[in-house]
C-alpha cells in the first residue's frame, strides 16, 4: 500500500490546562476530502491549526509526504486555509483577491491571469471578476475565499467550518458545488464542521473528534450504518438509542421487548446500546413477519410531512419515544392512531456505550 500524503503522528496539545488534543493519529491519502467531525470545543480546529504550522504540538509530529514538517513555518508548507469569515480584502475586487496569492508568490504575470481567470470560472464567478467584492452576496463571497486558496495550487486545502455564516439552503447547495469543484482540480482537504450532513455531503471519509480523542474513521455509509459507540450514533442525528439490560435465549433483553440477536453479532456485555436507524421500519399489516425481528406497538404522538418521506414519533406501550421515517406514498395513519411496526434483526446496530 503507497504511503500516506498527510500524517498526523500521536499529537498532543493542550490549552490553559486542560488537555486540548489527547494522542491524536490520522492518515490522509492524496486528492482525499477529510473532514473532521465533532462537537464544538473538541479539538477539531486545534488540530487543523497545528497541521497548518499555526500552533505548535506539545507532543508528535506532522509528516507530508513522510518528511517531518513540524518545524517548518506555516508560509513554506504550500498550504491554503480557508476561514468560516472569508476575510477577503474589501478594497480589491474579485479578481484581485482571487490573484492575491500568486502575486504573492511573484507568478509569472501571463501563468497569474491564465490561473485566475481559470478558477474564477471554476467557482461559477465568470464575468464578475471585477466586481467590487463588498457587492457580492454572501454565496458568491464565499467562491471568491474558495477561488483565493485554490489560485496558488496548495499541496493542502484547509477548510475551517466555512459555511457557518450561510443559511441551511445555501449552506448545503454550496457544499455540493465545493466538492464537485475539489474532485476537478483534484484537491487533497481537510475540512472541519460540526455539521453532520456537510461532512456527509463533502468527505471522501470522516474522522469523529470527541474530547481530544479520534473515535472513528471511516466513509459516510461506514459511519452512518456501522457507528462504533453511542456518542457517535448520537452525534450523527440518530435518536432510537435502546439500552439493553441483558441477554436470554439469544434474545436482548431491552425496555422495548425482546429482540433477536441480529446475526454475526457476538454476544458481550461491552454492547449495552441498540441503534434502530429511522429508516428501516416497515408498517406491518395482519400477516405475520417471515424473518426475525422486532415487532413494535404504538401510538403515533406526531406526524411531520418531509417530501418523500414522513417522520413519525411513535410512543411504545412500554414508555418509549421512537422516531421512524416512512415513505409517504404509502398509507399511514394520522396522529393519534395505533400502528405496529416491523423491524428486521439484520437491520439493528449493536452499540458499545
Amino acid at each position: 500500500m503507497a504511503s500516506a500524503f498527510l500524517e498526523v503522528c500521536n499529537i498532543y496539545k493542550s490549552h490553559e490546562d486542560e488537555n486540548t488534543l489527547k494522542g491524536i493519529n490520522l492518515e490522509v491519502r492524496e486528492g482525499e476530502i477529510v473532514c473532521l467531525l465533532g462537537p464544538s470545543g473538541c479539538g477539531k480546529t486545534t488540530l487543523l491549526r497545528i497541521i497548518a504550522g499555526l500552533e505548535k504540538a506539545e507532543q508528535g509530529k506532522v509528516l507530508l509526504k513522510n518528511k517531518d514538517i513540524s518545524r517548518i513555518p506555516p508560509h513554506k508548507r504550500n498550504f491554503s486555509m480557508m476561514f468560516q469569515e472569508f476575510a477577503l480584502f474589501p478594497h480589491k475586487d474579485v479578481f484581485e483577491n482571487v490573484a492575491f496569492g500568486l502575486r504573492m508568490k511573484k507568478a509569472d504575470p501571463d501563468v497569474l491571469t491564465s490561473r485566475v481567470k481559470k478558477i474564477i470560472d471554476l467557482v461559477g464567478l465568470k464575468g464578475l471578476e471585477a466586481r467590487d467584492v463588498n457587492d457580492l452576496s454572501g454565496g458568491e463571497r464565499q467562491r471568491v475565499a474558495l477561488a483565493r486558496s485554490l489560485a496558488p495550487e496548495p499541496q493542502l486545502l484547509m477548510l475551517d467550518e466555512p459555511m457557518g455564516s450561510l443559511d441551511r439552503a445555501l449552506r448545503e447547495r454550496l457544499t455540493i458545488d465545493l466538492r464537485h469543484i475539489l474532485k476537478k482540480v483534484i484537491s487533497t482537504a481537510i475540512f472541519v464542521t460540526h455539521d453532520q450532513n456537510e461532512a456527509f455531503i463533502l468527505a471522501d471519509r470522516i474522522a469523529v473528534i470527541n474530547k481530544g480523542f479520534i473515535e472513528q474513521v471511516g466513509t459516510p455509509q461506514e459511519l452512518y450504518r456501522h457507528p462504533l459507540n453511542s456518542f457517535i450514533a448520537g452525534f450523527l442525528g440518530f435518536q432510537n438509542l435502546v439500552p439493553i439490560s441483558g441477554i436470554s435465549n439469544n434474545h436482548f433483553k431491552t425496555c422495548i421487548g425482546l429482540i433477536p440477536v441480529p446475526e454475526k453479532i457476538q454476544l458481550d456485555s461491552d454492547f449495552p446500546v441498540l441503534l434502530i436507524r429511522p429508516e428501516v421500519a416497515q408498517i406491518l399489516t395482519d400477516k405475520a413477519p417471515s424473518e426475525p425481528g422486532l415487532v413494535l406497538e404504538g401510538i403515533i404522538a406526531e406526524k411531520r410531512f418531509q417530501g418523500a418521506m414522513f417522520q413519525l414519533t411513535v410512543y411504545t406501550r412500554a414508555g418509549s419515544e421512537l422516531v421512524f421515517h416512512l415513505f409517504s406514498d404509502q398509507a399511514i395513519p394520522e396522529a393519534g392512531s395505533s400502528i405496529r411496526l416491523f423491524i428486521k434483526s439484520s437491520a439493528l446496530t449493536v452499540l458499545k456505550s
